[in-house]
């Protein structure tokens, strides 16, 4: 099994976890993916995993995921982390329309075809 790169929020790495017990990564086509996790209580790096941290196996940017929860068993000395790829940042987001005059809100409007309005609203409501 490859290993997985532990990185922050802003990408820096924070470590590597090189065994683990199991690993289920679930990619859906039309959802968001989701995995879970499952390692050693003692493992050196179980400390350095925290909720929105990025999991990244070694080499495969592509299979990135975000730690959304982690559950301790110390009954059985495991800890199993879990969470969504990383397509799932946009079910974070609130759509918050531009500022009107008289600052209050309206309404985003734009004309075009599909592309250019998924572009639009990710660039204003993910991006900016």
């Amino acid at each position: 099994m490859k290993a997985i790169h532990i990185l922050s929020t802003d990408l820096t790495l924070l470590g590597e976890i090189a065994c683990m017990e199991s690993v289920r990564l679930c990619r859906k086509f039309r959802e968001v993916g989701e995995f879970e996790m499952v390692l050693p209580l003692a493992h050196p790096m179980a400390d350095r995993l925290q909720r929105d941290r990025i999991l990244c196996p070694a080499g495969e940017p592509h299979k990135a995921m975000i730690i959304e929860g982690i559950v301790r068993n110390t009954g059985s000395g495991m800890l199993s982390v879990t969470g969504y790829t990383l397509s799932g940042l946009l079910k974070r987001r609130v759509c918050v329309p531009p500022l009107q005059s008289g600052e209050s809100y309206g309404y985003d409007r734009i004309t075009g075809d599909a592309e250019s309005l998924m572009r639009h609203y990710v660039a204003s409501n993910v991006v900016a």
